[in-house]
């Protein structure tokens, strides 16, 4: 019977294993190159050095959240450098990481450095496996630094808030040094993301304790999918967190309220004072959105979470930046170019350059007779 089990179903497709992951990696292992005569390395001070480190892997963009960013992390520094051709100048893009990948002396100082201030940004689903599997080849030293993650997400619809609380929950269990976690939302100017009055208040539970100038508060300026991307961490929806981890969410204009150190304007609601964490709505309306909480653990564990919109512009300069759109320098036009076939079936274009076109680039380069030796030139009489 097992036999004609097999039989019959030889011609199952299973689905591929899993990747092999690749292997954890040590730091320190390798013979260094103490690079005396670089005189970054040997003139400026380990202070300064740090400073210029942090404001290289510290600088923001919110436009950069390629899922890939983890491979910076594992590339050797020998035999990297790209090759002087054509392709590699044109395609060359920088990246923030990309400073690891000097040399080792660099890479063996400012690794951890890098970790601990740098956003690194992923744009597929946040399970607990996947990421687990996808930091497996970090060394125990950068995978502990990690303390900013981001979360590219499409929109702020509220089927997106589920994907967005499993992103939080992973994090908070699997990161044990993260501070910050970010979810960078793509809106458009029509998008409102605030609730507004005319909406319904958020679930009772939500605002359990609170007094009714807090809930109301809640309720007119936490968008409504982000209090529930909130409200379904700290219920577990994701991770059924035990009794002595639970998290309880602190908003910073509240408690900024509750010091005395900001104060509210009857009847319109308004602050006093800026407060981080609060931003005008980005459809226009006027209304102040609360984009910004802090999870607390009951071990006093304290993490920062936010939301941050980019718009369509900020999409298209980055594509822009990796070479999707191709900007024109002044004074140069569009060509009439013609597309070609093949017998193979492959495309191409094709550009038939006039005489003016040929003569200014000889004249761009100096021309080729420019480049003999004067002996050759006065011997062919050449000028």
């Amino acid at each position: 019977m097992m036999s004609t089990w097999f039989k019959k179903n030889d011609g199952v497709n299973l689905p591929p294993p899993p990747p092999k992951p690749l292997p954890r990696r040590e730091l320190g292992k390798s013979t260094m190159n103490e690079q005396t005569d670089s005189a970054f390395l040997t003139r400026l001070p380990p202070e300064i050095r740090n400073e210029i480190y942090a404001l290289v892997f510290g600088a923001e963009d919110i436009s950069v959240f390629h899922q890939n960013c983890w491979r910076y992390t594992t590339r050797e520094t020998k035999n990297k450098r790209p090759q002087a051709t054509r392709v590699a100048k044109s395609r060359l893009h920088l990246h923030h990481l990309d400073l690891l990948l000097t040399c080792q002396k660099i890479n063996q100082e400012a690794t951890v450095l890098a970790f601990s201030v740098y956003t690194f940004t992923t744009t597929r689903p946040s399970h607990y496996s996947d990421l687990k599997r996808r930091t497996a080849h970090l060394a125990p030293l950068q995978f502990e630094n990690i303390r900013h993650f981001a979360y590219a997400l499409e929109c702020d619809d509220p089927f997106y808030a589920t994907a967005a609380s499993d992103f939080i929950a992973n994090s908070l269990l699997l990161f044990p040094g993260v501070e910050t976690l970010q979810l960078r939302v793509k809106t458009r100017s029509s998008k409102h993301v605030c609730m507004g009055y005319g909406l319904e208040p958020p679930r009772a539970e939500q605002h359990a304790g609170l007094e009714w100038t807090v809930a109301e508060l809640i309720k007119r300026h936490v968008p409504e999918w982000w209090s529930t991307v909130v409200f379904q961490v700290l219920q577990g929806r994701s991770v059924a967190w035990q009794p002595g981890n639970r998290w309880r969410m602190e908003w910073p204009v509240i408690e900024m309220m509750r010091s005395g150190t900001a104060k509210l304007h009857s009847p319109d609601q308004t602050l006093d004072k800026w407060v981080p964490g609060v931003e005008v709505c980005d459809c226009g309306c006027g209304e102040a959105t609360w984009l910004t909480a802090h999870l607390v653990q009951e071990t006093g564990r304290r993490v920062s979470i936010s939301i941050a919109y980019y718009t369509d512009h900020e999409v298209r300069d980055m594509r822009e930046r990796d070479g999707s759109y191709l900007r024109l320098k002044e004074g140069a036009e569009e060509l009439d170019v013609a597309e070609v076939y093949t017998g193979n079936g492959a495309a191409g274009f094709i550009w038939d350059a006039d005489k003016a076109y040929w003569e200014g680039l000889r004249r761009r380069n100096g021309g080729v007779t420019a480049r003999l030796p004067e002996g050759v030139r006065n011997l062919l009489g050449l000028k």
